[in-house]
């Protein structure tokens, strides 16, 4: 298979493509269910719980990938991972930035913890495997989120 795409890592970089589409397309798919700013942001755990549902060893592949191409040697597969983390961020950002959040309460800050914690649980999923509830720890982290919002 590898043939087709030319190299290992040409490989790599379809698997971060085509995933990439499958998260855009979860997070559509739920986004068009809420109208709020903070309803769009509580569908980011649906939308990631879903995704993993739906294709679990997809989403410990793809986990893997984004750890190994943080350190790869080859500078596309490298930059692809950083894209990666640069795209989840802006996501994260532009949601909580269309939130109001209680008084004392850090958008960045916000920003940063929410997305440390969905790499948390992620790669929890990651090294628990199917012994691992992600839609239940996605459902603790949606009520962390509620606590923040005003």
């Amino acid at each position: 298979a590898v043939y087709h795409f030319g190299s290992k890592s040409g490989l790599i970089l379809a698997v971060f493509d085509h995933v990439r589409r499958i998260g855009a397309r979860a997070m559509a798919r739920f986004g068009k269910l809420e109208q709020t700013p903070s309803g769009k942001l509580m569908s980011l755990f649906d939308a990631i719980a879903d995704t993993v549902e739906r294709g679990p060893e997809l989403y410990r592949a793809t986990t893997a990938l984004l750890i190994d191409g943080a350190m790869s040697p080859d500078p596309a597969i490298r930059q692809r991972a950083r894209d990666a983390e640069t795209e989840a961020l802006a996501v994260v950002k532009a949601m909580v930035d269309g939130c109001e959040l209680r008084a004392g309460v850090d958008k960045t800050a916000a920003t940063g913890a929410m997305l440390s914690a969905l790499y948390g649980v992620q790669m929890r999923a990651f090294m628990m495997g199917d012994g691992f509830d992600v839609r239940a720890e996605l459902n603790h982290l949606k009520e962390i989120g509620r606590a923040v919002l005003a």
